[in-house]
């Protein structure tokens, strides 16, 4: 699956290696409309370094990311058919962030 981002928030972020955690048969690739800007204001980390902390695969909108998409799938990086999601877990999970 392929995540399009622009900011991603802590929440975001959380939600998102949760997710990974939960489903580890499911590939997230991020694309970032500018990995190179950093998560917060204050911080040193950018969103490209965190996903690749976080073990994330990510593509740059601003550079030739569909020619990167197929090559993560040359590589077997990303797998067709459907995948189950629980979204009974991601809708908890949502919950107890918004409380």
């Amino acid at each position: 699956y392929i995540e399009a981002k622009g900011k991603l928030d802590l929440a975001t972020r959380q939600k998102m290696v949760w997710f990974k955690d939960n489903n580890p048969h499911i590939t997230i690739i991020f694309l970032f409309m500018n990995p190179d800007n950093r998560i917060t204001k204050r911080s040193k980390t950018t969103y490209g370094a965190w996903a690749d902390k976080e073990g994330f695969k990510w593509l740059d909108f601003r550079k030739d990311w569909i020619n990167g998409y197929k090559e993560l799938a040359r590589e077997g990086i990303i797998k067709t058919g459907e995948e189950e999601i629980d979204l009974q877990q991601m809708e908890q999970f949502d919950r107890g962030l918004d409380s």
